[in-house]
């Protein structure tokens, strides 16, 4: 199989535009909610960081919760739209699809360490209708994975006893990267994919040719 990282290309071949970052005041938000956490955080606080009046910040969003929404789920549909990119990249090759949709969670978790941590802590924080949007988009997430998991049960490339806990052991295993990775650590983004794609493919319980 390839050892490729996950490419940053629509699944015809051509370059995908690049995202424009986030405002100045979502930036300030996620390092708030980031440093001293979102209950902790304040909107001063927000716009102490940003730079701008605590109107500023009020005429642009409505509460510090709609902030946290707006962090979570930009974070998710980026993080989702790679997974995707690479599943439908690799259509009918469930070993090559998991690999380096693994590829994509590490490549964005490792660069996107704040959002993840955000992420990852803070879905306790979220209220309706905001939580129901980022728990519905984890499932969407999961759902990639598992149809992948479970194609390749059918084809026999994978022996998953059980594809469900298989999908959610290698999904946390991939997020969990940004709690420790470094970018001067002894590993590059590549062969961490790598190491990590393989992983997931023991999981999934990969037969050998």
């Amino acid at each position: 199989m390839s050892r490729r990282t996950a490419e940053k290309t629509d699944v015809d071949g051509s370059k995908r535009a690049a995202r424009p970052g986030p405002s100045p005041i979502i930036a300030a938000a996620l390092e708030a909610f980031y440093r001293v956490g979102y209950g902790a955080a304040t909107v001063r606080d927000i716009a102490s960081r940003a730079n701008v009046t605590v109107a500023a910040v009020y005429h642009h969003f409505e509460s510090k919760q709609d902030m946290l929404v707006h962090i979570m789920s930009r974070a998710m549909r980026d993080n989702l739209e790679a997974v995707r990119a690479q599943r439908k990249l690799h259509e009918g090759n469930p070993r090559e699809q998991l690999w380096h949709m693994v590829g994509a969670i590490v490549e964005y978790h490792t660069g996107h360490q704040a959002e993840a941590f955000v992420g990852g802590s803070e879905l306790r924080s979220l209220e309706e209708p905001g939580r129901s949007l980022i728990v519905a988009l984890r499932d969407e997430e999961e759902a990639e994975f598992r149809g992948v998991m479970e194609r390749g049960v059918a084809d026999g490339v994978f022996e998953a006893g059980n594809p469900v806990l298989a999908t959610r052991a290698i999904l946390a295993m991939a997020s969990a990267v940004a709690s420790w990775y470094r970018p001067d650590g002894p590993l590059t983004l590549a062969e961490l994919q790598s190491e990590y794609g393989d992983m997931a493919l023991r999981l999934a319980g990969l037969v050998r040719e």
